[in-house]
């Protein structure tokens, strides 16, 4: 995993909006160019940061306006859904487990207060994870009636944080 600076560092340059192309080695020797960091959606709360140092991270700002009102609604929902990164990881793990158990085996999270961080090793399947994990994301967020019914129905099977 990348240490904690770095981390810090690469969230900071990705809600900020300061990412530069990196050409990246194809494994045939040819620089593609390749986003270090890439939008889902919208792109103001799900980023994919890929920047070629063996981790590829996939960042939800719980912050955001959009995810704290849904965040919200899903407390109203369900009490012990306080929709912090750390709740974020559970809902996240529950959903991946029924719908996505591949990604949800090939990646590792580090939640905190604000921010959910899930992280795969960096590999082209890795990569195609990540980036279906970041559409699931927005997707979910976006049109929250599926997050609200899994909370209203469900909520009792996970193991909020």
């Amino acid at each position: 995993m990348v240490s904690g600076k770095n981390l810090f560092s690469k969230i900071l340059q990705a809600f900020k909006g300061k990412t530069e192309e990196r050409p990246q080695q194809e494994e045939s020797g040819h620089a593609d160019s390749h986003n270090a960091m890439s939008n889902s959606g919208d792109g103001s709360y799900v980023r994919i940061i890929d920047d070629g140092d063996g981790v590829i991270n996939v960042l939800l700002e719980v912050e955001h306006d959009k995810v704290l009102e849904l965040g919200d609604r899903l407390g109203e929902i369900n009490e012990a859904a306080y929709m912090n990164g750390y709740n974020w990881d559970a809902l996240i793990r529950h959903y991946l487990k029924n719908n996505a158990p591949d990604i949800l085996e090939a990646m590792d999270t580090d939640p905190e207060a604000g921010l959910y961080d899930a992280y795969f090793k960096e590999s082209d399947a890795n990569r195609d994870k990540a980036k279906r994990l970041a559409d699931m994301l927005t997707s979910l967020i976006d049109n929250e009636q599926e997050l609200c019914r899994i909370v209203r129905e469900e909520g009792d099977k996970i193991n909020w944080g």
